[in-house]
């Protein structure tokens, strides 16, 4: 039996960027790029991984349920399936909150901090995730998956 990938996902400069922000909208969940949302989605469809939200936005969408009804709600289906609470997210036990969850499965990191003792991807804050970004990603989490393969044959290069 193969456990499913998990993403990690920060928001601010992950699902935002300068593009949402400058917007200026009042909801926070307004700020949120539905492009980044989409492709988070496809990675999720394509090779069966599941989201963990790993973000202070949790202070406003506190469950699974929650942020499965806002991207939902967006047009998207992102399999949520765990909330990593603010005070394991903001405080120093990030690696050992992520570490826990993610027990023997693949995982990635998508946040726009650097963290060379995790599985990430470094996201740039100014224009959020991106398809590189994904296809980054992916050689954590399938790297001989059919999604890694088109991504590849676009000419990205990875690290």
């Amino acid at each position: 039996m193969s456990l499913a990938p998990l993403v990690f996902l920060n928001v601010d400069g992950v699902l935002t960027s300068a593009r949402t922000y400058l917007q200026e909208r009042d909801e926070p969940a307004q700020q949120l790029d539905p492009v980044a949302i989409g492709l988070v989605a496809l990675l999720c469809k394509e090779i069966g991984a599941q989201v963990v939200m790993a973000t202070a936005w949790v202070n406003m969408f506190s469950t699974p349920t929650s942020w499965v009804a806002l991207f939902h709600g967006m047009g998207y289906d992102v399999p949520v399936i765990d909330v990593i609470p603010s005070e394991e997210w903001l405080g120093s036990g990030r690696i050992a909150a992520i570490q826990k969850r993610a027990g023997l499965a693949p995982f990635v990191l998508l946040d726009d901090d650097r963290y060379d003792d995790l599985p990430s991807v470094e996201v740039n804050a100014i224009t959020g995730l991106g398809a590189a970004d994904i296809a980054d990603a992916l050689r954590y989490l399938a790297p001989g998956s059919e999604l890694f393969k088109k991504a590849e044959s676009f000419g990205t290069k990875f690290p």
